[in-house]
């Protein structure tokens, strides 16, 4: 109950003279790249950008209803083709050069359980952006796309000693690092990627995230001469001593 009224708050507030609130460390995420992409779009076209080494944000502002009859349709936006036809050039910037693993993940910002409230994330009402982008964003003036591409988030654990193995239709299965002394195996991993194609965390910041976590791990199971270590959060990270 009391989400649903903190949620009934903030939406009725949109648009009224908004309240600075340090809410998250800017430089850790790509607001600043989803506030210039719905600024600078428009109707004819999606416009894009890369927010990050994997991440493309795309923009397109829906049409303004004519009608009354128009309004009820806005969402069947039609030529989308014509309208997604630069995708494929700008989906080539945020391929890996020598990466195996490149896919094409694509998601959308503030459309349906991204307005959730969940202690797993940000909710998307609390975003520091402009409160007429939220609006936006929110009421579908504009509809916000993500394209993602796994390969360099994946490349950045290679070189930090883990083996990847890829799911059937190119997401990341599981995830193991074998250390001398102990093995490593990172669970739910979808929630990293998740935090970068649909929180707009920074590539950056979620390795870090991972790499404090693993290291928590590993000490957890040490000190407490245990022959593993599990931490209970969503991207559930095990440590466990190997059998020799």
């Amino acid at each position: 109950e009391r989400q649903i009224k903190t949620m009934n708050s903030a939406v009725s507030n949109i648009g009224k003279e908004p309240i600075e609130k340090a809410t998250a460390a800017l430089h850790e995420f790509y607001f600043d790249a989803l506030s210039d992409v719905v600024n600078r779009s428009h109707s004819k076209s999606f416009e894009f950008v890369k927010a990050g080494d994997g991440l493309l944000i795309g923009a397109l502002r829906i049409p303004k209803a004519k009608t009354w009859g128009d309004g009820l349709l806005r969402k069947k936006i039609g030529d989308m083709d014509r309208r997604l036809s630069r995708m494929p050039v700008w989906a080539k910037k945020i391929l890996h050069e020598t990466s195996e693993y490149n896919s094409v993940f694509i998601g959308n910002i503030g459309q349906g359980e991204r307005l959730s409230f969940s202690a797993e994330k940000m909710p998307f009402l609390m975003w520091p952006l402009r409160k007429a982008i939220l609006k936006d964003i929110i009421f579908q003036n504009v509809m916000v796309v993500t394209i993602y591409n796994p390969a360099h988030f994946i490349e950045q654990l290679k070189k930090r000693g883990f083996s990847v193995t890829m799911g059937r239709r190119g997401e990341i299965g599981n995830i193991k690092r074998k250390d001398e002394n102990s093995e490593i195996e990172i669970g739910n991993v979808d929630y990293y990627t998740h935090l970068i194609q649909s929180s707009l965390m920074t590539e950056a910041a979620v390795i870090a995230l991972i790499d404090q976590m693993t290291d928590i791990a590993i000490q957890r199971g040490s000190e407490e001469g245990m022959d593993g270590a599990y931490i209970k959060f969503s991207p559930q990270i095990m440590a466990s001593k190997r059998s020799m």
